[in-house]
């Protein structure tokens, strides 16, 4: 369990340099966030997981180029301590640099690439000609097809001291529910993540790779689906009286042709209705649960 955050004081032990040689301006400050504890045996592990506390490598909520680089817990009180956390912008892209924090692989930057993968999605109308279902003259869906699509496939890699395995579950096999990168709500799944223990000097570190595959287009990650079904609602006026519902009529459901000899598959309205017009109607479906990628704070930087 972890503590309650109960306060902040931000802006302290805060300055700004000149940097010469890398032509920029050095900047570092700390925060003190207060944390409360539901009893005097949870420690520090438990004060360092408080939600709202910020994570080695997270930026800064007062400056924007300036990263969390440290902790320190100090208990003020009966269930109660205070966490110091520094933030600077000595932040490196690159190995073999100048810069003293460039020996810290978590005081990098995370590195990205593009990629590229098709995968093959049920075809159901026409790649080339707007709302031409892929049905045959007579207006009936020929057999299921398949048509190859490309993905803009992310892997983004960064090294940190904190790895939360419950994170997998969470986030792997999700679409994105809020604009993620370039990508609209839908159309960002998050195929894998994967964290690989490794020890730099004298300091285990997590090197963690993330990869996101984008589908770019109204489908998204969604299925959809042909309205269409062997069966169909049908109104049928009462010979007298009323239905239960209190109308002159009741809603049956019928077969499509002859239900003792055969089975006709027909298209429906997106109603349970038949669809007698020229406009095929399509059911969407979702296939992944969604989550908001932007709390693993993946960029883009």
């Amino acid at each position: 369990m972890a503590g309650t955050l109960v306060g902040v004081r931000f802006g302290t032990n805060a300055n700004e340099s000149w940097n010469a040689g890398d032509r920029r301006i050095d900047g570092e400050h700390s925060a003190v966030y207060v944390i409360q504890t539901a009893s005097e045996s949870e420690r520090e592990d438990v004060v360092l997981e408080t939600s709202g506390l910020p994570e080695i490598g997270d930026k800064s909520t007062v400056v924007d180029y300036a990263f969390c680089k440290s902790r320190t817990c100090t208990e003020i009180g009966s269930n109660s301590w205070e966490v110091e956390v520094s933030f600077d912008n000595h932040k490196s892209s690159e190995k073999g640099t100048d810069d003293p924090d460039d020996k810290d692989p978590w005081n990098r930057f995370p590195v990205w690439s593009w990629g590229s993968e098709t995968i093959e999605v049920p075809l159901i109308e026409d790649a080339q000609a707007e709302n031409k279902p892929f049905v045959n003259s007579a207006g009936d869906p020929f057999p299921p097809a398949l048509t190859p699509v490309s993905l803009a496939v992310l892997t983004i890699k960064r090294a940190t001291l904190n790895f939360r395995a419950f994170d997998i579950p969470l986030f792997v096999n999700h679409v994105n529910n809020k604009k993620f990168w370039f990508a609209d709500p839908g159309q960002a799944y998050f195929a894998d993540m994967r964290a690989d223990p490794t020890k730099h000097d004298n300091q285990w570190v997590w090197d963690v790779t993330y990869v996101i595959k984008f589908k770019i287009d109204a489908v998204g990650w969604s299925m959809k689906i042909l309205d269409q079904g062997t069966r169909h609602f049908e109104k049928r006026n009462l010979t007298s009286g009323s239905s239960s519902t209190g109308l002159p009529y009741e809603i049956v459901k019928v077969p499509f042709g002859d239900d003792a000899f055969q089975q006709e598959l027909g298209n429906l309205d997106g109603k349970g209705y038949e669809n007698k017009t020229d406009v095929k109607v399509f059911l969407d479906f979702e296939r992944f649960p969604a989550a908001d990628f932007n709390v693993l704070k993946l960029g883009p930087w």
